[in-house]
């Protein structure tokens, strides 16, 4: 099976295969944002009081949403779209598959892979610069070579997470769906996700003008070119 992707048939497949799936996934994602949303204004309010111990939790808030809540939302969202693009029955509510306890663990395993592996990342990053900061000029312990080595660390963690999420969504477990994203992080494909994530957002920013009507379309396109492309990964 072919594990290959194009851009246009990516781009033109999950546009093709969005018929039907606006309302589904504009539900997902408005639900995901209140949720979202009212753990953050908690936070905050939380946050923005003069006792320390309101602080501490409000917090403590903010680390359960970024990890135990939003990605387990995004994982839903993501259901939405790869049961539509397949012709598989899809539903608003399937944004809370993700809080499934099966997969709710794999999401948290996920979770845990990726923050190691990227200090990992991180620490070899590092050394190449140790190594080979003077030949291409950059100060090894200079602000220039730190800001690269987040740079490129963040990117590693962004590319992993778009591969994998799909397929924790499709019911591989942390381990399976960690390892189907690092293996197909070859340097092509990393060029070809790029380009295709400046075409969406350039799409997307178009799809503003004048008042965010295009939306209605660009966005639920957005999450099923993810969908389309993991299909393409996973030979299907």
């Amino acid at each position: 099976m072919s594990s290959h992707f194009s851009i246009g048939s990516s781009l033109s497949g999950a546009w093709s295969g969005m018929r039907g799936a606006k309302l589904k996934l504009w539900g997902a994602f408005i639900t995901m944002l209140v949720i979202v949303g009212i753990f953050n204004l908690i936070s905050r309010g939380l946050g923005s009081t003069q006792m320390p111990v309101l602080e501490i939790i409000g917090g403590v808030i903010m680390l359960l949403v970024a990890f135990f809540i939003q990605p387990q939302l995004m994982v839903g969202m993501l259901t939405v779209a790869l049961r539509h693009v397949r012709g598989q029955p899809a539903s608003v509510g399937q944004v809370f598959s993700g809080f499934k306890s099966n997969l709710f663990l794999n999401i948290a395993g996920f979770q845990l892979c990726m923050v190691l592996s990227s200090i990992v990342v991180g620490f070899v990053l590092y050394l190449i610069a140790v190594l080979f900061g003077l030949a291409f000029s950059i100060s090894p312990h200079g602000v220039q070579s730190l800001s690269l080595i987040a740079g490129l660390t963040m990117l590693y963690g962004i590319l992993m997470d778009y591969m994998a999420i799909p397929a924790l969504a499709d019911g591989k477990d942390y381990t399976s769906a960690f390892m189907f994203a690092l293996k197909r992080l070859t340097p092509l494909r990393v060029i070809k996700l790029i380009i295709l994530w400046i075409i969406v957002a350039i799409v997307l920013a178009i799809s503003l003008i004048p008042i965010c009507l295009g939306l209605i379309w660009t966005l639920p396109w957005m999450f099923t070119v993810q969908a389309k492309i993991y299909q393409s990964l996973n030979g299907q």
